[in-house]
């Protein structure tokens, strides 16, 4: 501030206020706009990727239980139900929704297993019955077609037993195994079993695949369908395993 005049002197006063002189770097950021929106972003944008990832940290978990359920595997995940109290209720009502399905798909399991084991009943006295009346009237062609059916029907309802009892526990036991070691066995006896009955069964080098299965059902089924065809076949079986992507056929 200033001048002042002082009296009866020819000097003049003035009043200044000592300043902290100031960074090259501060100057030049000022006057650079852009600077100033880049280092801003640098700053800002760690901060804000950590922040996204923490919001959908939650929403990732339940993509991944979702697909664990999409490929089978109805399992309850109690991680659901921690974070953001939103994404806790939604864990917890798909964890119901997962708790629901394996007791829908135990229930029906049951409920085929009491019928198959209800099945027995009848069939056990139907062939009482027959045996009794063989013994009475000596056998006949009639009594004997009625023991034909009841085995029929018999071998029927163990099979019935035995798959319901596999699928009860398929959604729940499964294992990782090569493709060769779950059909490999199968395969050969298969082709041993069809050079005795005068047929050749042949099959390529299976494909180097890892899968997630119940290997009892699964074996069950593919030698279920190799019998079939060495019986009904009439010299050649020849079986391909062939990969697509991410099928197997």
């Amino acid at each position: 501030m200033g001048p002042f005049t002082i009296p009866n002197s020819r000097y003049n006063l003035y009043i200044t206020k000592k300043l902290e002189p100031r960074s090259p770097l501060y100057y030049k950021i000022i006057s650079t706009p852009f600077q100033i929106l880049f280092i801003t972003m640098l700053v800002s944008t760690p901060m804000l990727l950590w922040f996204s990832w923490l919001i959908t940290k939650p929403a990732r978990k339940l993509q991944r239980a979702a697909e664990t359920v999409l490929k089978g595997e109805f399992k309850e995940d109690p991680n659901l139900e921690l974070g953001p109290k939103e994404f806790v209720k939604t864990g917890i009502t798909f964890n119901q929704m997962v708790h629901s399905i394996n007791q829908m798909i135990s229930s029906n399991q049951r409920l085929l297993s009491d019928i198959s084991h209800e099945l027995r009943s009848p069939l056990t006295r139907l062939k009482m019955a027959n045996a009794l009346a063989k013994r009475k009237t000596g056998n006949s062609s009639e009594l004997q077609r009625i023991e034909v059916e009841s085995e029929r029907l018999e071998n029927m309802i163990n099979d019935l037993l035995h798959l319901s009892k596999l699928k009860l526990e398929s959604h729940q036991n499964k294992g990782v195994v090569d493709l060769f070691e779950l059909y490999g066995d199968i395969l050969n006896d298969a082709k041993y079993e069809s050079k005795n009955m005068n047929k050749l069964l042949t099959f390529n080098q299976m494909p180097k695949v890892l899968l997630k299965v119940n290997i009892p059902l699964i074996q069950s089924a593919l030698e279920n369908v190799i019998r079939n065809a060495i019986k009904y076949a009439n010299k050649n079986i020849n079986i391909l395993f062939l990969k697509k992507e991410t099928s197997l056929i």
